[in-house]
């Protein structure tokens, strides 16, 4: 019988093990579109965050997980990982809710891609955590992850605290700004924070660059 993705990813848990005790083990891995499942993900994640040294990134994106991941993805993303990407995997918002639950205080993270997750107003929750909690943070891409309006609030909150170097919010494809009033609560913090903020705008993409007009 042929091996599963998942059963090719237990199968390689010895020699992450062992890469676990280096000083300089994996730096970057990528299992996009691997076909691998929400218990393969949970047995890889749990080894990955035993590695004395943490990797650089991780890409787990286009598997179809579910929405039973986020406690071990919340975790995982306090080991000091830097970049994060599981874009297209089907977590939900109460999955995004139990991921940012996890972190509890400063993390590494520098880029993370979540796009294409129905994460709703947990996303958001979890996006404005990580804005106040990742000071190193640049670039995050929550497009199409179904943010409705309750959403410009709750991320609003974190930009009006946050003291980091985020740059760049790609909020594509949602309906958080289908109000004009989003839109200018939104570009309030381009203007005052330098950030570059992609937003829907009439079923189009408009990006509001930093600017010196108020």
């Amino acid at each position: 019988m042929m091996q599963t993705k998942d059963d090719g990813i237990i199968t390689l848990m010895p020699y992450f093990t062992r890469m676990a005790e280096r000083i300089t083990p994996l730096i970057d891995l990528n299992l996009e579109e691997c076909k691998l499942t929400c218990l393969g993900i949970k047995i890889l994640l749990q080894v990955l965050s035993s590695f004395k040294k943490p990797l650089n990134s991780l890409r787990i994106g286009d598997n179809n997980l579910g929405s039973e991941v986020g406690v071990q993805l919340g975790k995982f993303i306090c080991t000091g990982i830097k970049e994060l990407h599981f874009h297209d995997i089907g977590i939900n918002s109460s999955c995004f809710v139990e991921a940012q639950e996890q972190i509890t205080g400063e993390v590494k993270l520098v880029f993370i891609n979540i796009r294409g997750n129905p994460g709703g107003v947990g996303a958001a929750k979890f996006i404005s955590k990580l804005i106040v909690l990742a000071p190193e943070l640049i670039k995050i891409d929550a497009s199409y992850n179904v943010l409705p309006a309750e959403a410009v609030p709750i991320i609003s909150s974190s930009l009006e605290i946050a003291k980091g170097n985020l740059q760049h919010l790609d909020l594509t494809g949602n309906a958080l700004c289908s109000q004009p009033a989003s839109i200018a609560m939104l570009k309030k913090y381009v203007v005052d924070g330098h950030i570059d903020i992609v937003l829907p705008v009439a079923s189009l993409t408009t990006q509001f660059p930093y600017d010196d007009d108020p």
